[in-house]
């Protein structure tokens, strides 16, 4: 599922930044905090997935249960934003 689909996505990336993408997995907002060890969950089974030289950090954050919010109120005051949205008509 969700660990499998995040892997592929890393190994499509350049190889030189595959140790970044995994060094900083962030988990925030939704379901995907609320189960209790999900994130040694996903430790696990993406160190299943990966080379065992691949090492990985993921990080549940305290405010994760705002983290969505905070970041959409931030995104909201940048003046800029609206020229960066790309709406499902114009793709």
């Amino acid at each position: 599922g969700q660990n499998i689909t995040r892997y592929n996505s890393t190994f499509k990336c350049d190889l030189d930044i595959h140790c970044n993408l995994y060094g900083n997995v962030i988990l925030l907002g939704g379901s995907t905090t609320i189960f209790p060890d999900i994130a040694d969950c996903m430790q696990k089974e993406l160190a299943s997935l990966s080379p065992s030289s691949m090492r990985f950090k993921i990080i549940v954050p305290p405010e994760w249960k705002y983290s969505v919010l905070i970041g959409g109120s931030i995104i909201g005051f940048i003046v800029h934003f609206p020229e960066f949205v790309v709406f499902k008509a114009g793709v």
